[in-house]
């Protein structure tokens, strides 16, 4: 689905359900679906909301039909009968020019009914399926256990332009993306640790009310999205009378604000800790890889909702939060062009985001996040994107 012009209003172009899915594309993508209304993408395709309706039901069905385009173009970039080297290109070229895709089919799908999400997820699971049977084919050589984690990484690598706004020229862009889903695809991933006798124990909670009440909602949110959750629900979920939570939190989005603060304070804690023990600059980014996996995998639901709810808190409580989040990512990005001073900033930059994308994704995967020795193929995953 091509990007295209706003028409002229008042004109009836041929291609105006095309310029409605890209309009809703862009609209979903840069804002998120609860604050794109149909008006907006009407006006954005120079119509009055009810020329819309003729085309679409409602929101959820233009969203539905927005995702369900984008990720059957990706599938059939992998299903198309070229070589590994054409495949990966065309793969990252269509992922340029369909920028919004990975946010669309990972954030933006959790609105839809639970029969859309239903079909939403087997068309993703289809395209997943396709992927694997890809690395297999590339890397015959590879333990069957290897090829789903290689193929999530993959996948991250090249939708991992959905997640940042850097922006760098074309062609080179899409030679830069290719050759990083190139280092995934040929990762080597340890062997899984031996199995434990007896699972881990499930550990103790913390006692006080507000901290289950905010672990409830970090739960909550990232499972359901943000603006479906009430203050009610979270209180229900620890076992608490609706009105009694008001006594620990004003409102929903300053519980969002402690889980995202927490989360922040987190990484810059060890990031000074891991760059007070490094030697070097390969050794800081080790050192950084193995926290933020660690990281990652031990609070999925608080990773989940640093990379897609900061845009529901308010602008002035937000601000201070993207400012440290850009300020992490730039002490990886110095580290790397000390390793590689031939990298520019830019093309340094799209290279960590695509390393933490791949952490990000695969840690947020059940199937990956709960194997055996996860924490040790994230970082072998990660250090490769770097090439590291």
């Amino acid at each position: 689905m091509t990007i295209v012009d706003r028409p002229a209003r008042g004109t009836r172009p041929a291609n105006r359900r095309q310029l409605i899915l890209a309009a809703a594309t862009r609209l979903f993508g840069a804002h998120g679906y609860e604050h794109v209304s149909i008006g907006d993408v009407a006006e954005a395709v120079a119509v009055g909301p009810s020329a819309l309706y003729r085309h679409f039901a409602g929101k959820d069905e233009l969203l539905a039909e927005v995702i369900k385009d984008i990720v059957d173009g990706f599938t059939a970039q992998i299903e198309a009968p070229t070589d590994l080297a054409q495949t990966l290109a065309a793969t990252a070229s269509f992922i340029l020019d369909q920028r919004p895709i990975g946010v669309l089919w990972e954030r933006e799908a959790r609105h839809l009914p639970a029969e859309a999400q239903a079909a939403i997820r087997e068309r993703i699971r289809h395209a997943r399926r396709r992927l694997i049977r890809f690395v297999h084919a590339a890397r015959p050589e590879l333990p069957a256990q290897h090829a789903d984690p290689i193929a999530a990484a993959v996948v991250a690598v090249l939708l991992s332009p959905s997640f940042h706004t850097i922006d760098l020229p074309r062609p080179g862009y899409d030679a830069l993306l290719t050759q990083l889903a190139h280092r995934a695809l040929e990762a080597s991933l340890p062997e899984p640790p031996e199995p434990e006798a007896a699972p881990p124990a499930r550990g103790l909670r913390r006692s006080a009310k507000r901290e289950r009440l905010l672990g409830a909602a970090v739960r909550l949110f990232a499972e359901r999205t943000y603006t479906r959750v009430s203050m009610e629900d979270v209180a229900v979920s620890v076992g608490i009378s609706a009105s009694s939570v008001y006594n620990y939190f004003p409102n929903k989005a300053t519980m969002l604000v402690t889980a995202l603060d927490r989360a922040n304070g987190y990484l810059q804690v060890t990031l000074d800790d891991t760059l007070a023990g490094a030697r070097d600059p390969v050794g800081a980014l080790h050192g950084l890889v193995s926290y933020y996996g660690r990281f990652a995998l031990a609070h999925p639901y608080l990773l989940d909702l640093i990379i897609t709810e900061t845009r529901n808190i308010p602008r002035e409580q937000a601000a201070p939060l993207i400012r440290a989040q850009q300020e992490y990512i730039d002490e990886w990005v110095h580290l790397l062009r000390q390793v590689g001073p031939d990298l520019d900033a830019l093309r340094a930059r799209v290279t960590v985001q695509a390393a933490l994308t791949v952490v990000n994704d695969l840690a947020r995967t059940p199937s990956i996040r709960f194997r055996p020795g996860a924490a040790a193929e994230l970082a072998a995953l990660c250090r490769h994107v770097l090439a590291i």
